[in-house]
């Protein structure tokens, strides 16, 4: 039994940070992904608060959806109508507190995330990692939604502040006209994306 408890949460953590990773395998979250990637020091903030928000609505989601929403729903309640309008809710109030948080204690990241701090409340990547949690046939434990929000969130942060990386090596070199600029950040996050599909096989062992 301790065996298949462990597997099922090295699974869980190798596929969301490489071979199912939610950016390069799945394509959500490409407008931070690409938006916020010039700088290592602005991929790492949005990155940590991606994976804040991932985490912290994850956790509250899963105990709402599985003490209230669906136990409401069975008893004719008709709470699960109300499940998107409570995705956002708790979604944005995280947002918010992390917008608060960063804008106090760390206001040059603050100005440096610019717009797309707000826009974590409406992000595609942490909204489907949050519809997976909240599907009803989705047979999650809390500790296996808390894992997955959190290694959600990382391989986020895993693939942003690689691109970040690489994008600051470039703009220090000479690079062809037709692909400078966005043409050869786009490259760079194909090959990112190449590289973790080979470690799609990982999931196998």
């Amino acid at each position: 039994m301790f065996e298949t408890f462990q597997a099922e949460y090295v699974v869980v953590t190798i596929a969301l940070l490489f071979g199912a990773n939610y950016v390069v395998a799945q394509g959500w979250g490409l407008c931070p992904f690409v938006g916020v990637s010039r700088k290592v020091e602005s991929a790492i903030g949005i990155g940590f608060a991606t994976v804040f928000v991932t985490t912290m609505s994850s956790i509250l989601l899963y105990l709402l959806f599985t003490n209230v929403v669906v136990p409401g729903a069975v008893t004719d309640a008709g709470f699960m109508f109300l499940d998107i309008l409570i995705l956002i809710v708790v979604i944005a109030s995280f947002v918010g507190i992390t917008e608060i948080f960063i804008k106090k204690f760390v206001p040059t990241l603050y100005s440096s995330l610019g717009i797309y701090l707000p826009l974590l409340a409406t992000n595609c990547l942490i909204l489907q990692v949050t519809i997976r949690i909240t599907n009803p046939l989705n047979e999650y434990g809390l500790l296996t939604a808390a894992l997955h929000g959190l290694f959600g969130g990382l391989g986020f942060l895993l693939v942003i502040v690689l691109l970040a990386g690489m994008r600051e090596k470039m703009a220090r070199i000479r690079i062809p006209r037709p692909f400078a600029g966005f043409p050869i950040s786009l490259v760079a996050a194909g090959i990112i994306g190449l590289a973790f599909l080979g470690l799609v096989g990982l999931l196998q062992l």
